[in-house]
């Protein structure tokens, strides 16, 4: 959810190391809200209220398997 935000964040890191950037194909499930409900809050909770998923606590651990049901939905 984010993810130029995330890849930034961890290609500094990676640059930092001495390794190179991932140039992996992504899938921003952010790009994906937006388009599908342009006129929405389009956050994680937001979205998991939306389309009826569970988020269970506030931790990362929480939200990252609230998202992975997110992304099922939106595809």
């Amino acid at each position: 959810h984010n993810i130029e935000q995330d890849l930034c964040f961890i290609n500094n890191e990676l640059v930092a190391i001495g390794l190179d950037n991932i140039k992996n194909k992504t899938i921003d499930t952010l790009k994906i809200a937006k388009e599908l409900f342009p006129s929405k809050p389009n956050n994680i909770i937001s979205l998991a209220e939306r389309l009826g998923i569970e988020v269970y606590g506030d931790s990362l651990i929480a939200k990252t398997e609230a998202l992975a049901n997110i992304y099922s939905k939106l595809i």
